[in-house]
């Protein structure tokens, strides 16, 4: 499972991967999703007055962890389509986000 944290740039560890695009005050884009940090990239983005970066932590779930969020996810999708159990689309809309979120789970 992938986890964007918001890093203070002094606590980012080199090697790791930038989680979102990175942008200056006017909006100027400085870095994308998926750039590498290193020592002379942080050094580019402090002396541009970034104090914050996304940062791409990975978080492996055992098995027990993913059945237990998947039942979770069940349950809070069987709860908010309860009234609409009889409407084939929103059958189909829920099972499409209930794949969705639990293939987030394995990534």
């Amino acid at each position: 499972m992938k986890n964007i944290i918001e890093t203070h740039i002094d606590q980012v560890i080199f090697g790791t991967l930038i989680g979102g695009d990175v942008l200056d005050l006017r909006g100027n884009m400085l870095v994308k999703v998926g750039a590498t940090l290193d020592e002379a990239l942080v050094g580019k983005l402090k002396s541009r007055g970034v104090s914050v970066v996304p940062v791409l932590h990975e978080i492996r779930l055992t098995p027990e962890e993913i059945n237990a969020r998947t039942a979770e996810i069940e349950k809070r999708l069987a709860q908010r389509f309860r009234a609409v159990t009889a409407e084939p689309l929103m059958q189909e809309l829920k099972e499409q986000l209930r794949k969705f979120r639990v293939r987030g789970l394995s990534d």
